[in-house]
């Protein structure tokens, strides 16, 4: 199932791919945020609003983000992003019964790149999140992301993004199925393709699951989550997720590992990536 991702950056009157002789645009490959909550899978949000203060570190190491494919064949395929290692912080408080606040950025390390010198920090956008809990089994979403410099190194968004969506799904004691889904609302940039152009701009987005209890302090879930930009996109970015968390009955406590694959190649989608994380939530 594994897909290498790859896109093609158009050469500007040049042959070799370096930094001098290329431009690259600024392009957004950093789709993933792992979910906060403890109650949550690794991608997709709980319908749960959680009490008090949770703290979490998310650390992950994705292959193949970003191809490059030369107008010349004899240059073959260059890796702008090859490799990258991520440490995710977040917050949260829950503000009532119904309403959550969060933020969270990621630290990014470029370890793999055939046109960017490496390694190479570049940090994620900042963002601002929140949840509403409007019924036991519908709440709203939404997060605004701030550019702190990641799109230098495709790592992150040259502008701001607005996305907007709703959770529902099933929460019982052994089996939970998930659903998210909503718009995104940000600049459209222009990737020049060898043939042709290509717009990335506002879209759909969407993450689903289901999950079930091995044991009363175990889950096993598995994911998809996605975007679908407008027609000019050939590709549309879809990753599945397979993790297990833990959380220790009273402690307060929760652990998690997954892996991702890239089920489809588009902006954001890796071939594969492998993440381990944890945090505490305080009452």
């Amino acid at each position: 199932m594994t897909v290498v991702l790859w896109m093609s950056l158009a050469a500007y009157g040049q042959t070799s791919p370096t930094d001098e002789d290329y431009i690259f645009d600024d392009l957004n490959v950093e789709t993933f945020r792992p979910a906060l909550d403890p109650g949550a899978m690794a991608a997709t949000e709980s319908l749960q609003v959680p009490t008090g203060f949770i703290v979490r570190a998310d650390l992950w190491t994705s292959h193949n983000l970003l191809l490059w494919q030369s107008d010349d064949p004899s240059d073959g395929r260059v890796d702008v992003i090859g490799d990258v290692l991520t440490l995710h912080l977040a917050a949260a408080k829950g503000i009532s019964e119904k309403l959550r606040l969060g933020a969270s950025a990621p630290l990014h390390v470029l370890a793999r790149s055939d046109v960017f010198s490496v390694p190479a920090p570049a940090p994620g956008d900042l963002t601002f999140s929140a949840k509403y809990q409007l019924q036991r089994r519908f709440g709203f979403l939404g997060s605004l992301s701030a550019p702190l410099g990641g799109g230098a190194l495709q790592l992150g968004s040259p502008s701001p993004v607005l996305d907007l969506g709703v959770v529902t799904g099933f929460m019982g004691e052994r089996l939970r199925a998930l659903a998210n889904g909503g718009v995104r609302v940000q600049e459209a940039i222009t990737l020049d393709n060898v043939d042709a152009s290509i717009s990335i701009g506002p879209g759909i987005w969407f993450r689903g699951g289901l999950g079930t209890a091995v044991r009363r302090d175990i889950w096993l879930s598995a994911e998809v989550h996605g975007t679908i930009y407008g027609p000019s996109v050939f590709e549309q970015p879809l990753e599945g997720m397979l993790s297990m968390q833990r959380t220790p009955s009273g402690r307060g406590r929760f652990w998690r590992v997954g892996l991702g694959v890239g089920l489809q190649g588009g902006v954001g989608a890796p071939t594969w990536r492998l993440m381990i994380g944890g945090g505490r939530q305080a009452d």
